[in-house]
């Protein structure tokens, strides 16, 4: 009996061993996601917001497909067309990226970043994870995201998990802990024949006032869109979107003459400075543009200031970075002349003044209508910007 009872146990021991290996770890799941060549799903989104009595409800469309390792920012291309449900009717808004070019829309407002323009927002800090195209809403739903965030737990040692196979799903069950707090809870299923999400669990900071539940449903077979790979087909999905929300076809050139626009944007010595668009000046504004980390800055600085300082006649200098780090601005600016407001976090005043490019100076009268304006650097900036500033009326 002794003998019988010891195999049987060798033998279940055995089947138990080869039934968990052929259970996938994460890593293997991830690969299947990110092996995902083109993918097209809807899904419902709810999330539980902290004392709401509803939750709050997405319809969304997802797709997204393998660019090839081509494109060095994203590994996949998207269109994220989401609807949510509100009592008050219906908000729709949409993400897109392709190609180095990304674009969203939402509540009225169209942004787009190119690559070739300003490669910044793309990879803040040099990480592509905080880049615009992988912030973007509802991006995490797509396998080539979810894949990257599965081979990320299983190397981080703050995920705890548990990987089972059940009714043709394979489920991740688990949570994340940072210095012993539970700050997520997750569960995440997975079709066991082809590997793509099924439903996805998710509860942030547990237990706490600001608590989250977050549920997602993906369903297939309803998706008869193709994935747009040109600004043209996107235009061509919404029309309306760019036709009225555009404001990237605003350039500097059509500025002239036209009054600054307004803005808010914070002073490297603590406090804000706030023009409003029928706000006139004490004198003429010299407003320079600057990104501390394109072309040479400190000479572009250093040239501006000094025409500043011959000219006889009273101007107001104003030098914007459009840096949001407050290190990187103080590192390069060196003294501010006497007057000078020195500003960093302006990446919105360069665009509603239609610039693209840096450096840009743009020189306004004290009514505060623009007069002229200079891009890029040359050997004889200096000079000419002292001739702008003499001419200014």
């Amino acid at each position: 009996m002794l003998i019988r009872y010891t195999a049987l146990c060798t033998l279940l021991a055995v089947a138990l061993q080869a039934t968990a290996s052929d259970v996938p770890t994460p890593g293997e799941i991830a690969a299947r996601l990110g092996g995902c060549k083109s993918f097209s799903a809807d899904a419902r989104f709810e999330v539980w917001l902290p004392n709401a009595g509803d939750p709050v409800e997405y319809s969304i469309l997802l797709l997204s497909s393998d660019n090839g390792g081509a494109d060095t920012l994203s590994d996949f291309d998207y269109l994220i067309d989401w609807t949510l449900a509100r009592a008050s009717g219906e908000l729709k808004g949409f993400s897109a990226y392709f190609g180095g070019n990304h674009y969203r829309y939402r509540d009225g407002r169209l942004q787009e970043y190119h690559y070739t323009e300003n490669p910044a927002p793309f990879a803040p800090d040099g990480d592509l994870r905080k880049g615009v195209q992988r912030q973007a809403q509802f991006v995490d739903l797509l396998p080539g995201a979810l894949s990257d965030e599965l081979r990320i737990m299983e190397a981080d040692s703050s995920y705890t998990y548990k990987v089972s196979e059940r009714n043709g799903n394979v489920t991740i069950a688990g949570n994340q802990s940072i210095n012993g707090n539970e700050v997520r809870t997750f569960t995440y299923s997975f079709s066991a024949s082809d590997g793509m999400p099924q439903r996805l669990d998710i509860d942030t900071n547990p237990g706490q006032i600001s608590e989250q539940s977050m549920t997602v449903e993906y369903s297939y077979g309803n998706v008869c869109r193709e994935l747009p790979r040109s600004e043209d087909a996107l235009m061509a999905l919404y029309p309306d979107e760019f036709a009225k929300y555009r404001q990237n076809d605003f350039r500097l050139e059509k500025l002239l003459g036209q009054r600054l626009p307004e803005f808010s944007v914070q002073d490297i010595n603590g406090g804000r400075m706030t023009h409003h668009k029928s706000d006139v000046f004490d004198a003429p504004v010299v407003l320079l543009l600057l990104d501390s980390g394109a072309g040479n800055p400190g000479a572009v600085l250093e040239a501006v200031r000094n025409s500043v300082e011959l000219y006889p006649g009273t101007v107001q200098p104003v030098t914007a970075f459009v840096d949001n780090r407050l290190e990187d601005v103080e590192g390069m600016c060196g003294r501010p002349l006497q007057g000078e407001r020195v500003l960093y976090g302006a990446r919105a005043l360069a665009r509603d003044c239609g610039v693209t490019v840096t450096p840009t100076l743009i020189f306004v009268n004290a009514d505060g209508v623009v007069k002229n304006y200079i891009q890029g650097m040359n050997k004889n900036l200096g000079d000419e910007v002292l001739e702008v500033i003499s001419n200014l009326k």
